[in-house]
């Protein structure tokens, strides 16, 4: 090859490797941009109310269906105990 033909071949490759970079520069702009929206909740909240209250309530019932467990387990681990004092009194 001669050298014109090395230089102009050089300065394409460079050209693209420059339009390459610029597209990517934009790309991960975009993805930044739409990171910072996905995780804030406040937009989140504004842009769909009714999945927010959804999972709001989701986690209140998940919440108030834990302590109602934790209540039965005290509660049967009590009537166990009790029945069990009251068996070893009579026999």
């Amino acid at each position: 090859m001669e050298a014109s033909t090395e230089s102009r071949e050089v300065d394409r490759l460079r050209t693209e490797i420059d339009e390459t970079r610029d597209e990517l520069d934009t790309f991960v702009s975009e993805l930044d941009r739409r990171r910072v929206e996905a995780l804030d909740l406040k937009l989140q909240v504004r842009k769909h109310p009714g999945i927010a209250i959804g999972v709001g309530l989701a986690v209140v019932a998940t919440a108030l269906l834990g302590i109602a467990m934790v209540g039965a387990v005290v509660v049967l681990a009590r009537e166990a105990r009790g029945s069990r004092r009251s068996r070893r009194r009579r026999g």
